[in-house]
């Protein structure tokens, strides 16, 4: 079993992390290849899993600082821009002839960054990657 390693072009742009547009372009020798069972790229922001019929696509995020658009409540006030990390990584592994899948978060809270009235316009909303990952995949 392999893992195939690629970078994804930076300018895509999107609203869904596991969209068709970081699916489709996955390199068509890893699509023929049956000894590849993942293709594991990253810094497209968001870290997703997802598995398909031809295995598994892992994209492991950015370590960066990321910012998050959280719409305003009120009529006059702007958009909050509110600042989080998304510190990640994937452990993977063999175990009785199949691939397991670890996924681990290191929690690092982000500079408190925003005025108080951005405070007041984003509390008790959901801020950061809503992304769900399970803890452990098993492949195959």
């Amino acid at each position: 079993m392999g893992v195939y390693r690629a970078e994804r072009n930076r300018q895509t742009r999107r609203t869904d992390p596991v969209s068709s547009a970081f699916i489709q372009p996955v390199p068509e020798e890893w699509r023929k290849n049956t000894d590849v069972k993942i293709y594991l790229f990253g810094h497209t922001h968001h870290a997703f899993l997802k598995i398909l019929p031809e295995g598994t696509v892992i994209n492991t995020g950015s370590w960066l600082k990321q910012l998050t658009k959280i719409p305003s409540r009120f009529w006059l006030l702007p958009d909050v821009y509110y600042p989080y990390y998304c510190l990640n990584y994937f452990v993977i592994r063999e175990e009785n002839n199949k691939l397991v899948i670890k996924y681990h978060v290191i929690e690092k809270e982000a500079p408190s960054e925003l005025s108080l009235l951005q405070r007041f316009v984003v509390f008790g909303r959901k801020k950061g990657n809503s992304t769900a990952i399970p803890k452990k995949t098993v492949v195959g």
